[in-house]
C-alpha cells in the first residue's frame, strides 16, 4: 500500500515536482485533519495538473481520497518573514 513517506517519494520522482511536506493541524477546526503542499516548477497551471495525471496510476484509491481536495495556489506578492523587534526593517523582511 502506498502512503506516507511513500506518497511522498512517488509525487517527487514525477519530473517538475520539487519538494513535499506533510502537516497535521494541531489547533483550530479544519476539514481536513491532514494537509500535503507540494512545490512544483510549471510554466502554467495546466502542466501541474498533466502532472498528477501520471501519479493516477500509481495511487491506491481509499476512503480518504474520495474526501481528499487539490487545488493549485500561486503567489501573489513577496514572501515576508519576521525579524528581531528593533532591528532595521521594522520588524519584517522580504524573503
Amino acid at each position: 500500500m502506498v502512503g506516507g513517506a511513500d506518497v511522498e517519494g512517488l509525487v517527487l520522482a514525477v519530473p517538475g515536482f520539487t519538494a513535499a511536506q506533510r502537516f497535521q493541524v494541531a489547533s483550530g477546526k479544519s476539514p481536513y485533519p491532514m494537509i500535503a503542499l507540494y512545490e512544483v516548477e510549471a510554466d502554467e497551471p495546466q502542466e501541474i495538473w498533466k502532472l498528477t495525471e501520471q501519479l493516477a496510476a500509481d495511487m491506491i484509491h481509499t476512503e480518504a481520497l474520495d474526501e481528499a481536495a487539490a487545488f493549485i495556489i500561486q503567489p501573489i506578492g513577496p514572501r515576508v518573514e519576521a525579524v528581531p523587534v528593533g532591528s532595521w526593517g521594522c520588524g519584517r523582511r522580504q524573503a
